[in-house]
């Protein structure tokens, strides 16, 4: 394009110098205009090539966005959110248990932690919906479901249908971490558990205390719901109760130790 140029202005130079010397102006004005007409023209017509040349470049250096790019700001799915937030809490629970467990078994192990048929305070209700499973039978009729913050701060339980009992019946709690603090058993169960239809509730009290060398239990009777309440019951300094009544149903239950209890 500069070649191009500089040839037309030489082009028309030579013309206007020769017609110069013949004497003709009106020519030479003519040919000035007719040069820097076509002049103008190159130089037009080169700006706006440069024009384009710059535009093409641009757009060429442009990437369109990405799928990731281009949701950026937007609010994460709610499903992916709650996947991540239970992995979490299972992978702290986990973390949990596997020092939880070596404190429960110790527990065990020195006596401060009553064990009955495979069920205790402070384990996983997991394992223990599993050991009612399997001395109960599979079709018993238990289920295990996560549950509001009551009883006793519950998170979990496990209940039986009347296939075990008169009426739907609560026989684990346990709290947002799964840990049990609370049995509850009927005497339908514990009759399934202790080979113990028929034995008198004294009885049956007596020689649970005697087989667990539970020492200090006491026979009671108090009002509860307006109905009178009448049974054994044995508080352990080591933070359970239990309760046996009557009718052969049986309660352990966490509680306070003595030197957890304030009076100020």
């Amino acid at each position: 394009m500069k070649r191009l140029i500089l040839i037309s202005l030489l082009f028309f130079l030579v013309l206007g110098f020769k017609n110069i010397y013949a004497g003709d102006n009106a020519a030479v004005q003519q040919g000035i205009q007719t040069g820097l007409g076509i002049l103008g023209g190159f130089l037009d017509a080169a700006s706006k090539n440069a024009n384009n040349q710059k535009a093409s470049s641009s757009s060429e250096g442009q990437k369109p966005l990405s799928s990731t790019q281009s949701n950026i700001g937007a609010e994460p799915n709610s499903e992916v959110t709650n996947a991540i937030k239970d992995s979490k809490k299972e992978e702290e629970l986990t973390m949990f248990w596997q020092k939880e467990q070596k404190v429960l078994d110790q527990g065990i192990k020195d006596g401060k932690i009553l064990k009955i048929k495979d069920l205790y305070l402070g384990m996983n209700i997991d394992d223990a919906f599993k050991v009612l499973k399997d001395k109960l039978g599979e079709n018993s009729g238990i289920e295990i479901t996560e549950v509001g913050p009551k009883p006793d701060d519950g998170g979990f339980v496990i209940f039986a249908s009347d296939a075990l009992a008169e009426q739907m019946n609560y026989l684990v709690y346990a709290d947002d971490k799964k840990a049990v603090n609370t049995i509850v058993l009927p005497a339908a169960v514990v009759d399934r558990l202790f080979n113990s239809a028929g034995l008198p509730g004294e009885e049956f009290a007596k020689r649970f205390a005697d087989g667990y060398k539970i020492r200090g239990m006491e026979q009671f009777s108090e009002t509860k719901n307006e109905d009178l309440v009448t049974g054994w019951r044995y508080i352990s300094p080591d933070g359970y109760k239990i309760i046996i009544l009557t009718d052969r149903s049986l309660s352990i239950q966490k509680v306070a130790k003595p030197s957890e209890i304030r009076f100020d």
